[in-house]
């Protein structure tokens, strides 16, 4: 079987649109012939053509081809003379697909950037790489916290999964997790992973939709709180015992502090010559499940 492919019309035009973006399109209508026997597929007159969807232009690599038409040619044909029309069409606006293939899942991987801006109460901040809390000038740490507008990096990525074999389970055991290992520059235990999905049908194909929220916190996501406490240890036996005022040079009366004391490891109350250095923070517990965000392959 021979083919014979040749160029009978051709387009190209330009516009600014209104918001200023110039775009080119272009056509391209080839005349394909045929001596086989018998009428040919589409598909078998596009690879005749050798012109494929999300190629770009020669004369413009900015063009990706995001069309292709393919028809009766001129006149009623019969084998084995048969005519086709193959007409494509370019535009610097097309969408460049990752593969030419129909296939959702083996569409590229989409990735968003933004910040999220959360209403929070706040005890303590990052020096540098030290973490410290926040104290008054008394050397008390504030009451509830200090409200402020913590504005944290959220990273989206979107993908489409075959259903068949989709572990589903997997998205809910590791929402929540935190990366054990750097990962989108966030040092480990600093960014945070949600996951949702969708189920999906398109033409004959069945898929997962994911979604990955990754979620920066520079002070990192794993409890954290403040040694600090109605309650110290004795210096004498070191048994729990009620702080009282004059522990903390309040003065009057030997009734009970009012106010949580920062305490140090051994559970005494730090000096206030000592804070906020001294001030320790409870770090001897994991809440959030580790993982190598790597195997998700994103």
């Amino acid at each position: 079987m021979t083919w014979y492919v040749g160029l009978v019309d051709f387009s190209g035009e330009s516009e600014v649109q209104s918001d200023g973006r110039c775009v080119s399109r272009y056509t391209r209508k080839y005349l394909v012939r045929t001596d086989a026997a018998t009428f040919q597929t589409e598909a078998q007159v596009a690879t005749a053509v050798g012109i494929n969807r999300g190629s770009a232009l020669a004369a413009d690599p900015n063009a990706i081809c995001h069309k292709a038409s393919i028809g009766p040619g001129p006149a009623m044909t019969r084998a084995p003379y048969l005519a086709y029309f193959a007409t494509y069409e370019w535009a610097t606006n097309a969408t460049l697909p990752d593969t030419v293939d129909d296939d959702p899942t083996t569409r590229r991987t989409l990735t968003s950037i933004s910040p999220t801006i959360q209403s929070t109460y706040i005890i303590d901040y990052m020096d540098g790489t030290t973490r410290k809390v926040i104290l008054d000038s008394a050397g008390q740490p504030f009451d509830g916290g200090i409200p402020v507008d913590v504005r944290m990096g959220t990273v989206t990525k979107t993908r489409n999964k075959d259903a068949a074999g989709y572990d589903q389970n997997a998205v809910l055991a590791n929402s929540g997790k935190v990366n054990s290992v750097t990962y989108l520059g966030g040092e480990p235990g600093t960014v945070q992973v949600d996951i949702s999905a969708s189920e999906t049908y398109e033409g004959a194909w069945h898929f997962w939709k994911e979604t990955f929220t990754f979620s920066y916190r520079k002070t990192g996501w794993q409890p954290r709180p403040l040694q600090a406490g109605f309650y110290c240890r004795d210096e004498a036996d070191g048994e729990p015992r009620r702080i009282l005022n004059s522990d903390v040079g309040a003065g009057g009366d030997d009734g009970e502090c009012p106010e949580p004391q920062p305490l140090d490891d051994d559970g005494l109350i730090v000096p206030k010559a000592d804070r906020p250095l001294g001030c320790k923070f409870k770090d001897d517990f994991d809440y959030f499940q580790e993982m190598d965000f790597s195997t998700f392959s994103l």
